[in-house]
């Protein structure tokens, strides 16, 4: 019998690269995410830092241009916090579907690996059925003594 040939190898090699492109799309919308957060994660604590100084500031008591100046720097950090949060909430969005694509690719190749594998156990059993026939005829020829 002929050797085990899978003659769906190309699409397999092509699913594998879509999901390793897939994969890495994933990777990159992750990082965004992560990226996002810390930025976000920075502003925040450069407004807590400025609003405390400002409290403190208040307290001891300082001119009104430095307190509006303070206010000002307090109010973009907020406005870019916001802006952050929507951005973020964006690359959540992308990683959510890049993971949906990502999980699709994967059980797309997964059914092609299970189809050759059904294919090759196929063949597998055929050889051994093969196998056993020419057994099976050498010992009726006598060609296999058996005690």
């Amino acid at each position: 019998m002929k050797k085990f040939s899978f003659k769906l190898n190309t699409l397999l090699s092509l699913r594998t690269q879509r999901e390793q492109a897939e994969a890495q799309n994933y990777a990159q919308a992750l990082a965004q995410v992560q990226l996002l957060n810390q930025e976000i994660l920075a502003l925040e604590s450069s407004l807590e830092k400025h609003h405390q100084d400002h409290e403190s500031k208040m307290r001891e008591g300082y001119d009104s241009h430095s307190a509006q100046m303070d206010l000002k720097a307090m109010n973009y950090y907020k406005a870019q916090l916001e802006e952050k949060a929507l951005e973020l909430r964006s690359a959540q969005n992308t990683l959510e579907a890049r993971a949906k694509i990502l999980s699709q690719t994967r059980q797309d190749k997964e059914v092609i690996k299970q189809y050759r594998e059904e294919l090759q156990d196929q063949h597998h059993y055929q050889m051994q059925c093969h196998e056993q026939k020419l057994i099976d005829e050498m010992a009726l020829r006598g060609g296999i003594r058996t005690s």
